[in-house]
């Protein structure tokens, strides 16, 4: 695989996984409040849960396997990130728009370029 295009995948999934911890240890910063109640925590928990494994997947899988899988895991993800761009455009949050439609992109032609797909 082209070492950049690895190289940029990695980056993203890593800030896609930062992003989710972040949003558990500050769910502030993610609804834009000062405080928070049970019911945003639970929504950001709700995002977490799915961001941080499926991050750590696209992070780790390009490294160890190879071919339609691997393709199959970074189109999946770029799907939910495309996503969270929707949901992130219907509120006019321009950073939920801009990162995750990047990485949409990234994480596709990522898997666009994998030998045999």
């Amino acid at each position: 695989m082209n070492p950049v295009l690895l190289t940029v995948n990695t980056i993203s999934a890593l800030v896609t996984i930062a992003s989710a911890f972040l949003a558990i240890y500050r769910p502030g910063l993610m609804v834009h409040a000062s405080s928070v109640d049970a019911n945003a925590r639970f929504y950001v928990y709700m995002y977490a849960v799915r961001a941080i494994p499926a991050g750590i997947a696209v992070l780790i899988a390009p490294f160890y396997f190879r071919g339609g899988a691997v393709a199959l895991l970074l189109v999946t993800f770029a799907v939910m990130q495309v996503g969270d761009a929707l949901i992130g455009c219907t509120r006019k949050e321009w950073g939920m728009v801009f990162f995750p439609s990047l990485s949409a992109a990234v994480h596709t032609v990522v898997a666009l370029s994998i030998p045999g797909v």
